[in-house]
């Protein structure tokens, strides 16, 4: 395992590690958690190809904050500085609030993204909504369709799943979801 820093234009350092050898997977933690909650889907993966792994900014071992208007724009743009660090288009794997970012990288630099696979992706414009995640607004309602249809042609119409991500991130054991992690990866690549 190597660890890595990648400093951005604003001031904010990325930090992150990087495992494994063979085509490039990047995955990306929840709101909430950190690279570390993956640990053990990147060791498995690592047999067979090169994971790597980052703590979003403001996160574990990444500091910085973000605007509230540009909250999944600053994550998704934090994302593709990952990806083209490392020299290659990669495979990104995200969890929850993740899978937002990864959306918008996706959108903003399909080159730089082979595939997506979001799982329990929380889909939206804006930056985390309270608890209850507010299907009942119209307009919220609305652009979770919108941005999901998104997400499914991003990823050739291989959307894994759908929802407003009401789960708190964490309230599951990590082993049971490292292991959801790589059957789902292992189906759609």
């Amino acid at each position: 395992m190597r660890s890595w820093s990648l400093r951005r234009p604003d001031g904010v350092a990325l930090v992150g590690e990087s495992r494994g050898q063979g085509e490039s997977v990047v995955l990306v933690h929840p709101t909430g958690m950190t690279r570390r909650g993956l640990a053990a889907t990147a060791e498995h993966l690592a047999r067979h190809l090169r994971v790597v792994t980052y703590d979003r900014r403001g996160w574990g071992d990444s500091r910085g904050s973000v605007a509230p208007q540009r909250w999944w724009a600053t994550h998704g743009d934090d994302l593709i500085a990952v990806i083209e660090s490392m020299g290659e288009a990669a495979e990104v794997v995200a969890w929850a609030g993740g899978s937002a970012a990864a959306i918008h990288a996706a959108l903003r630099r399909p080159e730089l993204v082979r595939q997506l696979v979001l799982f329990e992706p929380t889909i939206g414009a804006g930056p985390p909504r309270p608890a209850g995640c507010g299907t009942s607004d119209a307009r919220w309602h609305g652009r979770r369709w919108a941005s999901s249809a998104a997400a499914a042609r991003c990823s050739g119409g291989r959307r894994r799943s759908a929802g407003c991500g009401r789960r708190r991130p964490g309230t599951a054991d990590s082993h049971v979801l490292s292991t959801m992690f790589v059957r789902t990866f292992a189906r759609c690549c």
